[in-house]
């Protein structure tokens, strides 16, 4: 069996249960059952329109999101601030230069190639906070390394990027996408 037929036979099961129907036995389940629950059932039907999507699109749910694409001659638009920016602006900024503001782009992607060529440096608390915080080299390619506090009290880096920061991103960014 294909994974898409995996997907359409598991479809079929929530579309049963989502009906009040035993997708074992085609009998009605009772009416006290947890799936005759009304948000229950409208979220199986949720989850079934989803895999509806994955099915039409061969495996991909395309509706919402689509992987970030964009050229250099567009990244050519984007708009360096001299103030520094977080990741998650530097991300809204290439989106903007795309054309397809619902592209998706995950900060972590950017920072984990930065881990990977050394700019950021992976560090813990020893219990659950992990942080990444600007090497020496990162310093150096403007990124800034800047302490901020919880409303618990708790201490933590936030990592900016100045205008060196950002052509140095916009400039790799091929390799950041393809790492």
């Amino acid at each position: 069996m294909t994974e898409i037929e995996k997907i359409a036979y598991a479809k079929e099961f929530l579309d049963r249960l989502a009906d009040g129907v035993s997708p074992i036995d085609g009998t009605a389940i009772p009416e006290g059952d947890i799936v005759n629950n009304v948000r229950v059932s409208r979220c199986l039907f949720f989850v079934s329109d989803v895999l509806r999507q994955v099915i039409e699109n061969g495996g991909i749910n395309k509706k919402r999101y689509s992987h970030l694409e964009v050229t250099p001659e567009q990244l050519a638009h984007f708009r360096y601030s001299d103030t520094p920016l977080k990741v998650s602006e530097i991300i809204e900024r290439v989106k903007e230069c795309s054309g397809n503001e619902k592209a998706r782009l995950s900060a972590q992607r950017i920072t984990n190639w930065l881990v990977s060529i050394g700019a950021l440096a992976e560090t813990s608390d020893g219990y659950t906070r992990r942080t990444r915080v600007p090497t020496e080299s990162g310093s150096e390619l403007g990124l800034i390394g800047e302490d901020r506090t919880t409303s618990s009290g708790e201490v933590y880096c936030m990592v900016r990027y100045s205008r060196k920061a950002q052509e140095f991103i916009i400039d790799n960014f091929e390799a950041i996408l393809n790492a």
